[in-house]
């Protein structure tokens, strides 16, 4: 679940952000983690070889974008002067 939420909040706060180029880097992320959340979805009956990944390594897929949403979010955040 907390794969799904954060992917989507990454698509979400584009309306937050909206007139950052950012906003568009956002996108592409959201979309990279619920691509990566499908691979996982349809992955999981089969064995322990997701496209040539293990399961670890797709998670990390999902995991990796919203890390880096969250600390550019924060930093964009901290350097706005709002």
């Amino acid at each position: 679940m907390a794969f799904i939420f954060g992917a989507g909040a990454i698509i979400y706060s584009t309306k937050i952000i909206y007139k950052s180029p950012l906003s568009y880097f956002w996108i592409l992320l959201g979309i990279m983690s619920f691509v990566n959340i499908a691979f996982l979805v349809i992955c999981w009956p089969l064995d322990n070889n997701c496209f040539g990944f293990g399961y670890g390594s797709v998670e990390r897929l999902i995991l990796y974008p919203i890390i880096v949403w969250s600390i550019a979010t924060g930093a964009y955040i901290m350097a706005s002067d709002k």
